[in-house]
């Protein structure tokens, strides 16, 4: 289910960037964007950091896919406009 909030929020990626012009009062917008794509990736990261601690999985994949999605985190936090979704992206499908 987080998986899915993710992919559709990462979708933003393909809304070209000459055509996004947020204004004034489109601020909320932005903010609320960013703010559930965060929250979405924190959810994935509360989950994902427990099951690291499971033996039944190989140690590098689970630490793999913890660092990739705590940086996936970091990379929201510093955004600053939209074309950013592509390094997130980028880091989600590698």
């Amino acid at each position: 289910m987080l998986e899915s909030a993710l992919n559709s929020l990462l979708e933003g990626r393909h809304v070209p960037a000459d055509k996004i012009t947020l204004q004034k009062d489109d601020c909320s917008v932005y903010e609320r964007f960013w703010g559930r794509l965060q929250t979405t990736l924190k959810s994935m990261l509360s989950v994902a950091l427990p099951a690291a601690t499971n033996k039944s999985v190989a140690p590098s994949q689970q630490t793999g896919d913890v660092n990739k999605l705590k940086n996936m985190y970091m990379l929201s936090l510093k955004a600053t406009d939209f074309s950013q979704l592509h390094a997130i992206y980028k880091l989600w499908v590698s």
